[in-house]
């Protein structure tokens, strides 16, 4: 009779479990858009790079991409970069090849889940494959700066347009 119950409790463990872990996995990809936008607000509330203060993000929606991040540093540091600002490899910032300048971009290390935002201030990568460019303050915050590279998720926060 213990083992027989011992059985029961077993396969009732496994199973909430599994539903739990269904549910779970569920309800966060479900909630994808309210956690990032509590993401974005609480690492957004003022970029001290710019002396700019980012408002809520409740009006915004979130585009995905997956690729490599890549950072840039001594050669470009104290140039000016494509909106006219003075490139400070120690300062959060970074670079994309389409998106608008001033443009905020959630990036996540796929590998170790660590994340930064940045906003678009320069254009790159310009080598194939790779989807952000980062300064190096930037990159040493989610990733080592001596392997170069990072397996990344971006989120761009695009603002909805009012109705």
């Amino acid at each position: 009779m213990k083992r027989i119950l011992k059985l029961f409790l077993t396969f009732v463990a496994l199973t909430g479990f599994t539903i739990t872990v269904y549910l779970f996995g569920w309800v966060f990809n479900y909630h994808l858009e309210e956690a990032l936008t509590l993401e974005i607000r609480k690492l957004a509330k003022v970029t001290q790079e710019t002396n700019m203060l980012y408002k809520s993000t409740f009006n915004c929606s979130f585009k995905k991409e997956e690729g490599i991040a890549s950072w840039y540093g001594k050669p470009f540091h104290g140039r000016i970069t494509s909106n006219g600002e003075v490139y400070d490899m120690h300062k959060i910032s970074a670079a994309h090849k389409h998106l608008p300048h001033g443009t905020l971009v959630l990036v996540v290390n796929q590998a170790n889940n660590k994340r930064i935002l940045v906003r678009i201030n320069d254009r790159g990568p310009f080598i194939e494959g790779r989807i952000i460019d980062l300064s190096y303050a930037a990159f040493q915050k989610i990733a080592d700066p001596k392997k170069g590279l990072a397996d990344v998720k971006i989120f761009t926060v695009i603002k909805k347009e009012k109705v």
